[in-house]
């Protein structure tokens, strides 16, 4: 009897092992360096299972088949998903990317994030 009143308690502590140790992504501001050498402020978002990133201004960036980062947009139903545009410096933000941008909310969550919780 007390063997299993061990082994009840040691599967409660492995089990709770796990919930113990998920990681959060790094709450502060990190510099990323582009493809062009340039260098922005992202602030990472997420954990170990789903990551994503936002700029300084709040979009959503993902990233992509290729392991770019990306501005995401909005599908149908309001989750990010990753668009054709490579994150850039602010400063170097194209027309083109800055009407994309005001088209899509900010703050968005992939929707393996919210399926995880």
């Amino acid at each position: 009897m007390w063997r299993r009143i061990v082994f009840v308690l040691l599967a409660g502590l492995w089990n709770a092992e796990l919930v113990v140790f998920s990681v959060p992504a790094y709450p502060r501001k990190v510099f990323l360096q582009l493809s062009d050498g340039t260098e922005t402020a992202v602030f990472l978002k997420g954990d170990e299972y789903c990551k994503w990133a936002q700029t300084e201004d709040g979009y959503t960036l993902l990233l992509s088949d290729s392991a770019d980062w990306c501005f995401a947009q909005a599908d149908g139903t309001g989750c990010a998903v990753p668009s054709a545009f490579k994150l850039c410096a602010d400063s170097l933000r194209s027309d083109s990317l800055r009407s994309f941008l005001r088209g899509q909310p900010k703050r968005m969550t992939p929707a393996a994030w919210r399926m995880a919780k």
